[in-house]
């Protein structure tokens, strides 16, 4: 499992949702995100969430309970 985080691609413009509101700092490249996986594959390990800023928010968001995870999520994706 790849958990990559707001990566620089099309995406968003092709869902309309732009991504201005998300910090510089927080996007990663396709290349950086797919180098992470192939290194994680190839260590044997089945989950990764590459960056240093990914990683941080992603241990935050763990004790979390999953439905707050959600209700957050949509509130965010209303304002980009």
């Amino acid at each position: 499992t790849v958990v990559p985080g707001s990566t620089r691609t099309e995406f968003h413009e092709r869902a309309g949702i732009g991504g201005r509101q998300i910090p510089a700092a927080a996007w990663m490249s396709p290349d950086d995100v797919a180098a992470a996986a192939l290194a994680a594959a190839g260590a044997g390990r089945a989950w990764v969430v590459p960056g240093a800023l990914n990683k941080v928010l992603a241990a935050a968001a763990g004790p979390v309970p999953r439905g707050l995870k959600r209700r957050l999520a949509a509130r965010v994706a209303r304002r980009m």
